[in-house]
């Protein structure tokens, strides 16, 4: 294990503070000490120092000796002076004393009172004064910070930190507690000190507790504190956590050196397990962050490094930051590292030395994509600086921490001749959602987790039009249909889907909904809003809002009040109506409309109803404002309302002939499926078959999407959906071939679980075949975007189909690399193929192929090419390799990092002989897995939503209900996520039932045709 030359030793550290530094209430007079006269005895100034120093040095040996014994049973708990020169002014134009305010963590003993442990919680209800209440998770308000002064110490060689903090709060109403977070800190209330402001006067502080469910700290006093400005002075520390959450341990190879950094991860609730604090989001504070870190590494925090000076502490340093903006605490950062940082003006990028060269691209495009949000917004980035930082091991894809930008290395780290294009696409989005952030999540901050789409469904959106606007020929609007708009479809189809603002309580329900329905329909139905606002009205209240609610908090209803007295003002509603009245039935009630399309002579009506999987089950009491668009075949466009109030919107003296088809949603801007006649269907099937061109390929891609899930839910009927697809014969555009596979995968994995696949492979070979001649197995580097993505998707899918061509190139193409004498760095495979030459080869090859294919991942230093080769390694047939792979994913210091476990089952559940493995493993592992990924919701969420998608027999519904029912009571457990699952299965289950045997009917009649066809053409 790599440790810092300069590591702390047990002669190295300084338990006693100088005197100088004391606080002043135990600082020793410097004169004689004197008892009292009855006793006429006198001690001289030196006797008494010499006494002093014979009682310290007793001191020193003994606090070593406990040290020395502690740290080989790894609980080291230690006194370490931190260095500090008189506290900063928490506040400015608000002095406060320094001799009162100067810190020293203490030496925790098992035997003092530290508060890292449960106490009982109590029943009852709580005030603006009371803690107790179990099912009360927030924060009173009668205490709210102002600014944090905070010193932490990071020690590498035995992963650990120590940290001091001066919290200046307000206190809005007499209270005889002050109850913030923490949760696994190390902290001795003895030590905790609360000192009014202004007069200086000390508060005594009688006990401290903790409540474990709601992670409370809690001060109790003597007596309750009045109103006013108080600084709280505690100590505390805390091992580097190993679950990638709060403040925690990293490491990377080197050569076979392996090293070591710390890094942060506070969203949602984490900051707490770094620091005491209030942690919420509405209760945002100023920062002064001072940094301890060995001399031979550096640290980065949110903001610019103010000073560096040299430590007490041998070969030790204190970097000192400049007070942050108000913010929240899920967005402080702070990083100890060996990075070397790229910069360019005041961006800059940092990653491990092996992979200084992987940061010019993002160094060239985060300027840029800066630069087009602060005009978009109009409003300033805030901040002097900005700092993207790539993590060797990180939970998330990204966090937008303010100024500091922790990413995963794969979503920042681009290698040129390696990387793909899709690479390419995926950083540039990543980027530009993190700086989305800055201005909405930062700059302005939901008041609570149940806006949490403020934040997520904005970023969301700005990706796509901030990469857009740097990249326009990469179409990122059409691409959005298909990546957000239609995936999200399906969850919010379920019953088991949520309101995109919803209310939660603790840690667990708010990082369940960190989900497709706050990232992406939140992103959808704001793309929808500024169609109907349009675009300048749009922009321009979100100016408004950002300016006025800007270094605070904000609801929903505070952007609706934004964009609705801007829509005023532009006349785009009338008075009587606004923003508000629209978007509640979007993000107040879950699910989404269906709109079916009715048409007579002259009059055409449109009517809402809630799409459901299940058409037998239709709710009645879901309506929304829809705003429609539509278009006529003679090029006629419209646009009106169709009210929550009514059920039914009919379009009158509409001058359409019978023979002309008639669209709804141009471009699919609104949130809904649309469901047409028997006319409606078969002349836009028509027009599909003679030019398909006339259609926008947006419009295409959501034809057949909607008439696909449409017959899935029985809407319409599977005839309708499978004779309008063979139109795709002479389809050559990327989104619509996508918009179909992403349905059509469905029918793909139900019938691969059959015994009619055969007729499925005959139909849908068929499909792809012209398309699969012309765009061959060549990757053309000067190809559009989108043909590149289409190359690829079809090969996939003609591999997977069994086309031996397909496999015999993947196969031959793999084998080659495996001839090179060096083939982690002599890849003759194109990037953009990789993924399925990897796959392919893996899937029909042998334990020899994943051997090589497992020792390329080991050696690979580009993080991209690790997620390839991760993804391909679990396409093997092999059931024991799969079950291998899937061990090592848990199994701690194995090869495969913890943030990668999740990629790890993701890959086994893609395939058709991984499901079952893959599903039976998690289940009956559940406890395991869940403890080595630190009980995150979010991972085993994604864990086991991956291996169980295309569960369709009763006794895979079974496993999983029964699987849910051993759980129900573990708090840790995402019940709606297992509803999901179990929903998702009852559903596919159903669907076999109903509709499985009419589709193999139309299958053996098609390939009678196509038989008939092909004798008739011979």
């Amino acid at each position: 294990m790599y440790g810092p030359r300069g590591s702390i030793t047990n002669n190295d550290l300084p338990w006693i503070t100088p005197m100088a530094q004391l606080p002043e209430s135990l600082n020793m007079e410097r004169r004689s000490l004197t008892f009292s006269k009855k006793h006429q005895l006198t001690i001289s100034k030196n006797l008494a120092f010499l006494i002093l120093f014979a009682f310290i040095v007793c001191i020193v040996v003994t606090a070593l000796i406990a040290h020395y014994v502690t740290l080989q049973a790894d609980e080291t708990r230690c006194k370490l002076q931190l260095d500090q020169q008189g506290t900063h002014a928490p506040h400015d134009g608000i002095t406060t004393p320094s001799t009162n305010d100067s810190t020293t963590i203490d030496h925790i003993d098992d035997t003092n009172t530290t508060h890292d442990v449960e106490t009982t919680t109590a029943d009852t209800s709580i005030d603006d004064n009371n803690v107790t209440g179990a099912k009360y998770l927030r924060l009173p308000r009668s205490v709210l910070p102002i600014d944090y002064d905070m010193r932490i110490l990071t020690v590498m060689s035995n992963l650990t930190f120590y940290g001091s903090s001066v919290i200046f709060v307000n206190v809005t109403m007499a209270t005889d507690n002050v109850t913030m977070h923490a949760e696994g800190l190390n902290i001795t209330c003895e030590d905790v000190r609360v000192v009014e402001a202004v007069e200086g006067q000390t508060v005594q502080v009688v006990s401290c507790s903790t409540e474990k469910e709601q992670e409370f700290y809690v001060l109790h006093f003597d007596q309750p504190i009045e109103e006013g400005l108080y600084n709280i002075t505690m100590n505390f520390g805390g091992k580097l956590r190993d679950d990638l959450s709060g403040y925690y341990a990293s490491n990377y190879k080197n050569g076979n050196e392996t090293r070591w950094i710390a890094a942060t991860q506070f969203e949602p609730t984490e900051a707490r397990r770094a620091f005491p604090c209030f942690d919420e989001p509405a209760m945002k504070a100023t920062f002064r962050i001072t940094i301890g870190r060995p001399n031979n590494l550096t640290s980065i925090s949110n903001m610019p490094l103010m000073s560096s000076t040299t430590s007490e502490l041998q070969d030790y340093t204190w970097d000192e930051f400049q007070r942050s903006v108000p913010m929240s605490t899920y967005l402080v950062a702070y990083i100890v590292s060996d990075f070397k940082p790229r910069t360019i003006g005041n961006f800059s990028l940092y990653a491990r030395d092996s992979a200084y060269s992987q940061t010019k691209t993002a160094a060239d495009l985060g300027p840029k994509l800066l630069k087009h949000l602060e005009e978009f917004f109009d409003v300033p980035f805030p901040l002097p600086k900005m700092d993207l930082a790539a993590i060797p091991d990180f939970s998330a894809g990204a966090m937008e921490n303010w100024g500091l930008i922790t990413f995963r290395e794969s979503n920042l780290l681009y290698e040129e001749g390696v990387s793909t294009k899709k690479n390419l696409q995926r950083i540039a989005i990543v980027i530009a959602h993190e700086l989305g952030h800055q201005w909405f999540g930062n700059l302005v901050t939901p008041s609570w987790w149940t806006d949490l789409w403020l934040n997520e469904g904005f970023a969301s959106y700005l990706e796509y039009t901030a990469t857009d606007a740097i990249f326009p020929e990469w179409k990122m609007m059409d691409q959005f249909i298909v990546d957000d708009l239609q995936m999200v479809f399906n969850l919010d189809a379920l019953k088991s889907s949520h309101p995109i603002s919803i209310e939660v309580h603790n840690p667990n329900e708010i990082s369940d909904i960190f989900d497709r329905i706050s990232y992406a329909k939140g992103a959808t139905i704001i793309r929808m809003m500024e169609d109907f606002l349009t675009t300048s009205s749009f922009r321009q209240g979100l100016t408004n809002y950002l300016n006025e609610k800007k270094y605070s908090n904000a609801e929903q209803n505070d952007l609706w009040l934004s964009l609705t007295t801007q829509a005023h003002k532009d006349n785009i509603f009338g008075p009587e109506i606004t923003v508000k009245d629209v978007m509640d039935t979007w993000t107040l009630q879950m699910g989404f409309p269906v709109i079916t399309v009715n048409r007579t002579d002259k009059q055409i009506s449109l009517t809402q109803d809630k799409f459901e999987l299940n058409r037998n089950n239709i709710s009645t009491n879901y309506s929304w404002w829809v705003p429609l668009t539509y278009q006529t075949k003679s090029g006629l466009k419209g646009r009106s309302w169709l009210s929550k109030d009514s059920k039914t919107l009919t379009l009158e003296d509409i001058n359409i002939t019978p023979s002309e088809w008639f669209l709804v949603n141009l471009n699919q801007t609104g949130y809904y499926r649309v469901n047409y006649d028997d006319l409606g269907w078969s002349l836009l099937e028509t027009q599909l078959k003679e030019d398909h061109t006339k259609l926008d390929p947006k419009n295409r891609a959501q034809i057949m999407n909607d008439v696909l899930s449409l017959s899935s839910a029985g809407y319409v009927d599977y005839s309708v959906a499978l004779n309008i697809s063979t139109y795709l014969q002479s389809e050559e555009e990327y989104i619509p071939w996508t918009a179909t596979l992403t349905k059509m995968n469905f029918l793909f994995e139900m019938f691969q679980r059959s015994g009619h696949f055969d007729k499925f492979k005959v139909y849908f070979t068929n499909l792809i075949q012209p398309l699969y001649k012309k765009l061959g197995f060549v990757d053309v580097k000067s190809d559009p975007i989108l043909k590149t993505y289409l190359r690829e998707v079809i090969l996939k899918k003609a591999c997977q189909l069994g086309l031996s061509e397909c496999i015999e190139w993947a196969h031959t193409e793999f084998r080659n690399w495996m001839l090179s004498p060096n083939p982690d760095n002599l890849n003759s495979i194109s990037p953009n193929l990789k993924s399925i030459v990897y796959c392919t080869a893996l899937e029909t090859g042998g334990e020899q192929m994943w051997n090589f294919a497992w020792q390329r991942f080991i050696n690979a230093n580009v993080g991209t090419e690790r997620e390839l080769l991760m993804q391909a390694l679990g396409c093997t047939k092999e059931m024991w390799l799969l079950n291998k792979y899937m061990t090592m994913a848990i199994t701690p210091d194995s090869e495969i990092k913890k943030q990668d476990a999740i990629l790890v089952f993701r890959a086994i559940g893609s395939r058709i002989v991984g499901q079952t493995a893959g599903m039976r493993f998690v289940i009956s592992k559940w406890s395991e897995i869940n403890t080595y990924m630190g009980k995150s919701v979010l991972a085993m969420n994604s864990i086991l939503s991956s291996v169980t998608s295309n569960l369709n027999t009763e006794k895979e519904l079974e496993e999983v209900q029964m699987f849910s029912k051993r759980y129900e009571n573990d708090v840790t457990f995402s019940q709606r996520n297992a509803k999901q699952v179990i929903e998702q299965t009852q559903a596919n289950i159903d669907w076999m039932n109903k509709y499985f045997h009419t589709i193999v009917e139309w299958l053996t009649n098609y390939e009678i045709q196509l038989s008939n066809s092909n004798s008739s053409q011979r």
